[in-house]
């Protein structure tokens, strides 16, 4: 069963993690109490299950449906339409995508004036915009070294004007919203956009994701610039005491709410113009 071989293999690389924190624990390296340990436990048990229910369902079914979009929406002559499509994807990929979402939490942290929300829209316009720039290197046969190459010139740049406190989570950024979600959906997309080009396909196959993460890069670079420095007592770690059934309930309703638009998408393409 895919379910059961998912969960073994989650179990393992958490299992590893387990043995590692109570080992630092037995020794006194790291001072626990007995209440978080357990807390640790649980969230430990609730990550596998949720872990391995969510890598079946991206193998069998997100995964698939970004490269069924990449292969049938190459065959449009205009190029416009591609686009649109793309963008659509990415943006509503970047909203749903889950490691954000503890992300945001840290930087409100560090900046509680600017709204996460609109932080999280910033980041989602930002990696649409350059996926929409990653299929234009493939229908123009752009080499990918000019691209990266370019972007992070133009990076460098933009870090001499600006202010200090905002260099390690505007790189920070681009990993998180190149996670589980994002990724696999615009290799998948990529592959099936690339496959129908008689030239360099293999190439063109991969990039697309480097590409997108220069988006998150920017907004916060530029966010840097308009804000200025971060305000370094605002910092509050939060609080332990915080029951799992809350965490639960509100991680539940966020993730309902964050799969919304690309559940949308998904079958506003397929009925509309993919008609699979």
């Amino acid at each position: 069963m895919a379910f059961l071989k998912k969960l073994r293999d989650c179990s393992f690389a958490v299992f590893a993690i387990i043995v590692l924190v109570s080992i630092l624990m037995a020794c006194g390296v790291v001072q626990f109490d007995g209440d978080l340990f357990w807390k640790f436990i649980v969230g430990a048990v609730i990550f596998v299950v949720g872990q391995a229910l969510f890598l079946m369902s991206a193998q069998t079914g997100i995964m698939q449906m970004g490269h069924s979009i990449g292969s049938n929406i190459s065959k449009f002559k205009r190029g416009s339409v591609v686009y649109i499509i793309v963008l659509l994807i990415a943006f509503s990929l970047t909203l749903a995508e889950p490691d954000i979402q503890l992300y945001l939490q840290e930087v409100s942290k560090i900046t509680p004036s600017i709204s996460s929300f609109l932080l999280l829209l910033f980041f989602a316009i930002g990696v649409a915009l350059f996926a929409i720039f990653g299929i234009f290197k493939v229908t123009k046969h752009i080499k990918l070294k000019y691209i990266l190459l370019g972007g992070y010139l133009l990076i460098f740049l933009l870090i001499i004007f600006m202010p200090a406190g905002y260099l390690g989570f505007s790189f920070d950024a681009s990993g998180v919203t190149t996670g589980a979600i994002t990724v696999p959906v615009l290799l998948t997309l990529m592959s099936g956009i690339s496959g129908l080009k008689a030239k360099n396909s293999q190439d063109d196959s991969f990039g697309l994701v480097g590409i997108a993460s220069f988006g998150p890069i920017f907004v916060v670079l530029i966010i840097g610039l308009i804000v200025g420095h971060p305000d370094d007592s605002l910092i509050n770690m939060g609080s332990n005491a915080t029951s799992f059934l809350s965490i639960l309930g509100d991680s539940a309703w966020r993730s309902l709410i964050a799969f919304v638009p690309i559940c949308i998408v998904f079958l506003v393409v397929n009925f509309t113009v993919l008609k699979l």
